[in-house]
């Protein structure tokens, strides 16, 4: 097995639909095996597959609004508030760590 066909086989589980994680998981296989089992000196000189990046999903008002209304908990409920003031404000601030709560 040469580069050309380790490289055709990356390609065809590309197509196949296999996750970058995945494509990687054999490459890495391949590298073992011919270093490990073979014990051969044989550079694989491929690069890695790139992960695709997720987009955080961001809430809108009226969600934070309902999630921080829908927390029953009061500490919890302030440590939300304040969380998201300091963000939407783009404070860039410590929150305060002695918040004495009265009930």
């Amino acid at each position: 097995m040469d580069i050309e066909n380790i490289k055709d086989f990356l390609l065809q589980k590309q197509k196949d639909g296999a996750s970058a994680q995945t494509r990687n998981l054999f490459l890495n296989a391949i590298k073992f095996f011919y270093r490990n089992v073979i014990k051969t000196n044989q550079k694989i000189d491929i690069r890695s597959a790139k992960r695709k990046k997720k987009l955080p999903v961001i809430l809108s008002r009226n969600e934070i609004e309902k999630v921080i209304k829908a927390t029953k908990n009061t500490k919890h409920k302030l440590l939300l508030s304040l969380a998201y003031r300091v963000k939407a404000t783009a404070i860039y601030t410590p929150i305060p760590l002695f918040i004495k709560i009265n009930k």
